[in-house]
């Protein structure tokens, strides 16, 4: 079984890194993936001040920062290391490459895809459903731009996303229990 899910993973990693490319989409997607985490953190703030009362605001941005930094600790320190699972720019040498990105050894999960899911997870409880939308989609397309860019295989950002979800839903409902009434 996990022979079928390497070669499906492999297999899709190709497809989209040497298929479905284009010169055109290159900078966007180096831009989003060099980007994504500042411009959802500002994004996010602007959004959370003109959608929710001051004192909800601060709480919930402060939510997306600790779910930030847990996200990228718990992927850095505890998981990659635990998976050992090298990026494939550092092995697939007929990877398509932009600007040099590749990382560090292991990319199992994805810290950009654990992080903007995380932080998609608490806008998509405490914010109105048009943000949350538009948070999930960036999710899609920040982790879309790691396997273009040839750093990430497509079960990296997987499981980032699937841990992004789940330490924002830990932190969302911790965090609704300090909060009386609905925010929405």
């Amino acid at each position: 079984m996990w022979d079928t899910i390497g070669n499906w993973d492999l297999s899709l990693y190709r497809y989209i890194n040497l298929q479905l490319t284009s010169p055109a989409w290159d900078p966007f997607m180096v831009f989003v993936s060099k980007e994504a985490v500042a411009a959802w953190l500002f994004g996010a703030a602007i959004l959370i001040a003109l959608g929710l009362r001051r004192r909800y605001a601060l709480k919930v941005l402060a939510a997306l920062g600790f779910v930030f930094l847990v996200s990228d600790a718990l992927c850095t320190n505890i998981l990659k290391p635990t998976f050992h699972r090298v990026r494939p720019c550092h092995h697939q040498f007929d990877a398509r490459r932009m600007d040099g990105i590749c990382g560090s050894t292991f990319g199992m999960p994805s810290n950009h895809a654990a992080s903007t899911a995380a932080m998609a997870t608490v806008l998509a409880v405490f914010a109105p459903w048009p943000v949350a939308a538009v948070a999930f989609l960036a999710v899609l397309v920040t982790s879309y731009s790691r396997v273009y860019l040839g750093v990430h295989y497509p079960g990296d950002v997987l499981a980032g996303i699937a841990v992004g979800i789940a330490l924002g839903a830990l932190v969302s409902r911790l965090l609704r229990s300090q909060i009386r009434g609905s925010l929405k």
